[in-house]
Formats: C-alpha cells, sequence, structure tokens
C-alpha cells in the first residue's frame, strides 16, 4: 500500500507486524506478483499470458497416441487385405477344382439323353432311343432303349439286339458285347433269347440299356445304331443321324 510519504508498504501474509519499505520511483512502473502457480500480469505494453502448469499440453504424449493410432489402424488394413488375399486365393482354388471335375467328367462319362422323342411305332407299343452314355473310363458305350406299351399287352418282347448289332460314329465302330443288368455287371443275350415281360399294362415305361465294346472318341458327333440281324432273322432296333453332345475338350498342340 502507499503511504503518505510516497513509499508504499507490503504486508507479509505470514507476520503483519513487519513492515518493508522501498522508495517509491513514480517513474518506474511496478509490477504486482500474485502466487507464481495461478498467474502472472504484466503492466508493459506486452499482452499478458495466464498459463496454468496442470493445464499445459502434453506434446510427447500426444504424438505418442497419434502414431500409436496409425500403427492400430495400419495393422486392421494389412489384416483386412490379407483376409480378402486369402479368400480370393480359396475361391480360385475352388473354382479349378470344379474345373478339373467338370472336365474330367466331360472326358470320362458324357452322356446325350433323347428322352424318346422320336419314337419307332409297333403293333401294341413304341420303341425309341432314350440315352447314349460313353464312359471312356471303362472303355465302353451304353445305349438305352425304352418301349413304352400303347395298349395292355400279355407279352411285351424285350429290345435286345442281335448279336451282328453295332454302333458307328464317324470312322468309329463298336460291337454289341451284352445287356446291363440291375447289379451293374452284363449279360450276354439277344434277340433269338426272347427276352420280355408278361402282362404289361398301357403306358408303362421299359428301358433297357445295351453295351457296346469301345467309347466313342472325343469329338465325334453323329450316332447309329445298325443290326444288320441274327442268321435266324431277328433284328432288334435301328436309329440313323443322330447327334451326340461329344465335344472334344483336350488341350490342342500347335
Amino acid at each position: 500500500m502507499v503511504t503518505d510519504n510516497g513509499t508504499y508498504k507490503q504486508a507479509d501474509n505470514k507476520d503483519r507486524n513487519k513492515a518493508y519499505w522501498a522508495t517509491h520511483d513514480p517513474i518506474r512502473i511496478d509490477l504486482i506478483f500474485a502466487q507464481r502457480t495461478f498467474c502472472c500480469f504484466s503492466a508493459t505494453a506486452q499482452v499478458a499470458h495466464l498459463v496454468l502448469p496442470d493445464t499445459q499440453p502434453n506434446v510427447k504424449n500426444q504424438k505418442s497416441h497419434f502414431f500409436t493410432n496409425a500403427q492400430r489402424s495400419i495393422n486392421i488394413i494389412s489384416n483386412y487385405i490379407m483376409n480378402k488375399r486369402n479368400n480370393l486365393f480359396k475361391l480360385l482354388l475352388l473354382l479349378t477344382i470344379v474345373m478339373l471335375l467338370f472336365n474330367s467328367e466331360t472326358s470320362y462319362a458324357q452322356t446325350t439323353n433323347f428322352y424318346g422323342t422320336n419314337k419307332v411305332q409297333s403293333n401294341g407299343y413304341t420303341g425309341a432311343l432314350y440315352e447314349v452314355k460313353i464312359d471312356r473310363d471303362r472303355d465302353l458305350t451304353f445305349v438305352t432303349i425304352q418301349q413304352i406299351p400303347t395298349k395292355n399287352l400279355k407279352r411285351l418282347t424285350s429290345a435286345s439286339p442281335s448279336s451282328n448289332a453295332k454302333i458307328k460314329s464317324g470312322n468309329f465302330e463298336a460291337r454289341y458285347i451284352g445287356a446291363l443288368q440291375s447289379d451293374g455287371n452284363r449279360k450276354l443275350y439277344d434277340c433269338t433269347d426272347r427276352m420280355g415281360w408278361n402282362n404289361v399294362k398301357t403306358g408303362e415305361k421299359y428301358n433297357e440299356t445295351f453295351v457296346f465294346n469301345g467309347a466313342i472318341p472325343p469329338g465325334l458327333t453323329d450316332f447309329s445304331l445298325i443290326d444288320e440281324g441274327s442268321y435266324s432273322g431277328c433284328r432288334g432296333y435301328g436309329f440313323s443321324n443322330y447327334k451326340l453332345n461329344n465335344p472334344d475338350n483336350h488341350p490342342k498342340t500347335a
């Protein structure tokens, strides 16, 4: 505080009975200091700043936090990319396996279905080529013929060919070697054995599969079943100018 004789007296909070006197200089601008832990005021032309010790930004910690988050983001992106790449690899592997299986199936078991659409009319029943299956694994061709009674019959004779029957595709030929049985084996019989069914009903379907000793090569699409008949005069069905689904999928060389 300022006294009457031009000096000021500063009171100590710890001892109010003691006084400290200093010469007052009217030219000098006095500084009044508060506790340094709270603020600092300057009476000069400079702008006063208030800085609290416990609010100073921790630049080091902020940088550390930034780089930690950046590293975490990089790890997340890296894991995402790796998962995508692994999934893509699995998909490509699966597609490759499917294509290999498809090509294998195409190469070793080629089937063409005709579903008996072109029927040959006979007395009381029809007959038609139903299916041709090429089995290159066993080097055989399976020909299925379907017969359907158009009225009730006491006896429907088997569609078995004669022993001289053969199939033809391009320059390829294969001879008849037997009928396929329900157990997967084949039994040799022909039209002279007069095999068949008794008391058949109208509309019932009777399929028989006959085996020929050779697999039609890939790329041949024309098909004919030729039966010149047995010495006794019997013969089976004959079918000509059918088209097979038999592409040649083998790799070509230059």
